[in-house]
């Protein structure tokens, strides 16, 4: 304590201040103003947090997709010509979305077919009203066999009735794509 009689005077002009401006102003309290600047904070923040979002940006989910090479989801099986696998990049129309937890998603390839896109091990999930948006899909193509127990799994995420699932009887091979990254066009 270098100075004491600074610190003490300083406390006492202080204290001083406080007894005498708590009621300067008619009807403005210590506690309204308090309440009138949280407020305040609070609207600010959300204006910001609102005002900052850009619908037509688009959203990554997982790795990195490199929109310039995809290819329209309809040539998906021309790439599996020669080879029992590729990597791909698809680009497309979302028809339909794991509603549990966005963890699949089906892409449009034209004419009534879709093609599978899973996040292998839920390794990351999209958002639930993905369905009707455009999207650029990179990750590995192939051909699969998904059985009866994942089948219905998946017509139960989806909300079918139990009649609907059970009648679910027989595996089916469809093409593919593990996702390791998906951008929201």
């Amino acid at each position: 304590m270098a100075f004491p009689r600074i610190q003490d005077a300083e406390i006492r002009v202080f204290n001083t201040f406080l007894s005498k401006s708590t009621n300067r102003l008619p009807g403005c309290t210590f506690a309204v103003m308090k309440s009138r600047i949280t407020l305040l904070l609070i609207a600010t923040v959300l204006t910001l947090s609102f005002s900052c979002k850009n619908a037509n940006q688009p959203t990554s989910f997982g790795g990195p997709v490199d929109e310039k090479v995809a290819v329209p989801a309809a040539e998906a099986k021309n790439l599996l010509t020669d080879k029992p696998e590729a990597t791909a990049t698809l680009a497309g129309k979302v028809n339909e979305v794991c509603q549990a937890e966005g963890c699949w998603f089906n892409l449009d390839q034209g004419s009534g077919v879709a093609l599978l896109v899973r996040m292998p091990e839920h390794s990351f999930t999209v958002p639930k009203d993905l369905s009707g948006k455009q999207v650029v899909v990179a990750g590995r193509l192939h051909y699969d066999t998904t059985d009866v127990a994942t089948l219905r799994e998946y017509a139960k995420e989806d909300g079918k009735s139990e009649e609907e699932i059970n009648a679910i009887n027989e595996p089916s091979v469809e093409l593919v794509l593990e996702a390791s990254g998906v951008k929201i066009q």
